[in-house]
């Protein structure tokens, strides 16, 4: 049984040319009758009106079977109509146009060597008849598009001949070229895709090979036709679309997923969260949710504390991690990094291991140290030992975590950098917050004379009654008026070094500050990542610019890194120098509103979150061992509240219950 789909086949549809569609281009009920019946279907069986009255009568649904081939007499004919017949000679038809003669010559050949099971005939596209061709059993190869685009400003003519032998055959193999990225030669698998959807089968199956225009069809490439034919030929449950890749067939056929199932099954699976104390023997490590959103900060089960350390790493239990302006822009999805869930890059704790590559260290298991490495947010952190240091007596972990950013930065600017120098004149800008204070703190240890920037009247007040300086040397660091203040306080001279965390018009003012000979060192990013400019007339005057960014450091120079900590470490313990005041200290367990606290832009000196064993955290989607320690907990607290209760549980770390003893009341 056929089925026919009439949607604007008529030639000329919107002229109303034919004698019966005078008045508008659709057929009435008796012109499709006669239309049917000249085409091979049989006289309106069914015909269902969407109104009884005529005069709301649109459009009708006729039924008619197909009774015969349809044969249509020259005078019905349209330009490109291919006469069809049943008798079969030619197994395989190739389709070229009249420059691919040779090309289709080759092809033939070639099948016909390869599988003496069938027969291939060749035609030119515009001279094409069937009466040799089996339409029901054969395939057609069309070599058409290979060298150029067909679909692409398709005449009338070539339509209707390709619109009868895609829906007059059974089976048809559409070969390209990839011809780079031009869309226009990838119409076909529109054509193909609808086509097949249409007539509910396999009706035409397009393979894209690799080559240029220039290129004639390789060996292997005319292995993968006869492949596919074969294919044609044994079943209709087979693929539709090919692409030759490196040589290879490939098809784009649905497969599994597994990384995207498993987000998916991730976010959607009901969260477990519980309370925990941070001396669970579970080692647990700070996650984000989601980047942005700080009230997804949680913790959860370190599954890297198992696997080995590198022979040049050192493990530490934290105690004590510092927090930074750069850790703010990670939890808010600001900075685009690797691992950008991790937060913390200074700790303060106790070595529990060392690397096999450690053993030139002066460290051991039981030294209390600080240092330097990414993600320390956890119960224990893994460091390169060339960046970590033994921390003097008389320091606390507290003390010793807010040093390695600050402190370290402003040593290898100032003093490895710069050079500064008694009697010179610097310039720090910031110099309320973290590392503004230690940079204040070196210049004034070394003897220099200091100008320094700050943000509110608060922080002003601050530097003036803990560091001394005059009322004269404090600037803002909200605009540029501090240049003129600059000038005048060094008689137009300008300053030795300038210590910037400015950016934009403020860095070109600071730039415009530079004394003949001077330094000027640039630990901000901003202006880099966006590839300004700088304005070159200082460098007339004999001046360096030096950028400077301490992970660089700690990743391409760690001994550079650990000798400046060391010496930071000993200028701290003689009382030289200090945390940024005023010291922060915060619990694991308010690391949330530490956070918020930094962010809110209003805070000076350092902050510092203290890894205490007795603080609460949260702790997301916990283990079974940690899920199963929590429960008995729970019951022992229960007992415990009772007099008459007793209650032992011992937990091996393994998780399993090894024993679980207690006694009840009578009653119960």
């Amino acid at each position: 049984m056929r089925t026919a789909f009439a949607f604007g086949l008529l030639e000329g549809w919107w002229l109303s040319t034919e004698s019966e569609r005078v008045w508008g281009p659709c057929l009435d009920q008796d012109g499709w009758e006669k239309f049917l019946s000249r085409t091979g279907f049989s006289e309106n069986q069914v015909v269902l009106h969407d109104h009884n009255d005529d005069i709301c009568h649109e459009f009708s649904i006729i039924v008619a079977t197909a009774v015969t081939e349809p044969v249509m007499a020259s005078s019905d004919s349209i330009p490109g109509t291919i006469c069809l017949n049943s008798h079969a000679l030619v197994d395989v038809l190739v389709v070229h146009d009249e420059t691919q003669l040779d090309l289709a010559m080759k092809l033939q050949d070639y099948l016909t060597r390869a599988d003496d099971q069938i027969t291939v005939g060749t035609t030119v596209i515009g001279d094409i008849s069937l009466e040799h061709y089996n339409s029901k059993d054969g395939i057609l190869i069309f070599l058409i598009e290979l060298q150029r685009s067909v679909w692409y400003n398709l005449s009338a003519e070539m339509f209707h001949i390709l619109q009868k032998l895609l829906t007059a055959t059974t089976k048809g193999l559409w070969v390209t070229k990839s011809h780079g990225c031009d869309p226009n030669l990838r119409l076909v698998d529109g054509v193909s895709r609808v086509l097949n959807a249409e007539l509910g089968s396999t009706s035409l199956t397009c393979l894209n090979l690799q080559g240029n225009v220039q290129d004639s069809l390789l060996p292997n490439q005319m292995a993968h036709i006869l492949q596919i034919c074969k294919r044609l030929r044994t079943s209709d449950e087979i693929d539709t679309e090919y692409t030759e890749i490196e040589g290879i067939l490939h098809i784009p056929r649905l497969i599994t997923p597994k990384s995207l199932n498993k987000e998916i099954e991730t976010r959607q699976r009901p969260e477990v969260k519980v309370q925990r104390l941070w001396s669970s023997e579970i080692p647990l490590r700070l996650t984000i949710d989601t980047p942005g959103l700080l009230n997804t900060l949680s913790f959860i089960e370190d599954t890297e504390y198992t696997q080995p350390l590198k022979p040049h790493e050192v493990e530490i239990r934290v105690a004590s991690a510092g927090l930074n302006f750069r850790d703010i822009l990670i939890a808010l999805g600001r900075l685009n990094v690797s691992n950008a869930s991790r937060l913390g890059n200074e700790l303060a704790g106790i070595v529990t291991r060392l690397g096999s590559a450690c053993r030139d260290s002066d460290l051991k298991v039981g030294d209390s140290v600080a240092g330097g490495c990414y993600d320390t947010f956890r119960t224990f952190a893994r460091c390169d030992w060339r960046n970590v240091a033994k921390i003097p007596e008389g320091i606390s972990f507290s003390t010793a975590a807010a040093l390695q950013v600050n402190h370290v930065t402003s040593w290898l600017c100032l003093h490895e950098r710069a050079h500064l120098q008694p009697g010179e004149t610097v310039l720090i800008h910031s110099a309320a917050g973290g590392t503004g204070q230690a940079a204040l703190q070196l210049a004034q240890y070394i003897g220099a004379t200091v100008i320094v920037t700050v943000g509110t009247e608060s922080k002003r007040e601050m530097i003036m009654k803990r560091y001394g300086i005059p009322f004269t040397h404090i600037f803002s660091s909200r605009d540029t008026s501090f240049t003129l203040g600059v000038k005048r306080l060094t008689c137009g001279r300008g300053v030795d070094v300038v210590f910037n965390s400015l950016s934009g018009d403020m860095l070109v003012a600071s730039w415009e500050c530079i004394a003949a000979f001077g330094r000027f060192i640039e630990i901000g990013k901003k202006d880099i990542l966006a590839r300004n400019h700088l304005p070159m007339e200082p460098f007339d005057r004999n001046v360096s610019f030096s950028a400077f960014d301490l992970s660089d450091i700690c990743r391409e120079r760690p001994d550079k890194a650990r000798k400046a900590l060391v010496e930071v470490l000993a200028l701290v313990a003689k009382g030289v120098m200090s945390p940024a005041e005023p010291l922060q200290v915060y619990s694991v367990s308010d690391l949330e509103k530490a956070i918020r606290h930094l962010q809110s832009g209003k805070t000076m000196g350092k902050i510092v979150v203290d890894l205490r064993p007795d603080d609460q955290v949260v702790v997301r989607n916990p283990c079974f061992r940690l899920l199963l320690r929590w429960f008995l907990e729970i019951i022992t607290d229960i007992c415990a509240g009772e007099n008459s209760h007793q209650a032992k549980f011992l937990i091996l770390s393994d998780g399993n219950v090894h024993n679980l003893r207690r006694t009840r009341r009578s009653r119960t």
